[in-house]
């Protein structure tokens, strides 16, 4: 019997992408004088940005193909946590704060 070739190699499977990096929680406390502070509003004077969102999430993987007489490779599902954005809190020193009191 004749056999037109030997068989090649299975294709290896590919997992999911994984999900973006966390965002940063950040506490902002900030004193000004002669100006208002304008937090992540790029369009305004005074404009003080900060980058605080998750990472994008990875594109899945793409599966080997297999050789002659062998089989491809498969997408290997997987539980998805996608990324987090962080939090922004701020604080102008200038300003009385809840719960405090400016008397002696």
């Amino acid at each position: 019997m004749h056999h037109p070739g030997t068989p090649g190699t299975s294709g290896t499977d590919a997992t999911m992408g994984g999900g973006g990096g966390n965002g940063g929680n950040l506490m902002l406390l900030y004193s000004t004088q002669g100006f208002i502070a304008n937090i992540n509003r790029a369009s305004q004077v005074h404009s003080i940005n900060i980058l605080h969102t998750a990472g994008e999430s990875g594109q899945p993987g793409t599966p080997g193909k297999g050789g002659y007489l062998s089989t491809d490779g498969t997408l290997i599902l997987s539980e998805f946590t996608p990324g987090r954005n962080g939090n922004i809190q701020l604080r102008n020193l200038n300003q009385p704060q809840y719960g405090q009191s400016n008397q002696p």
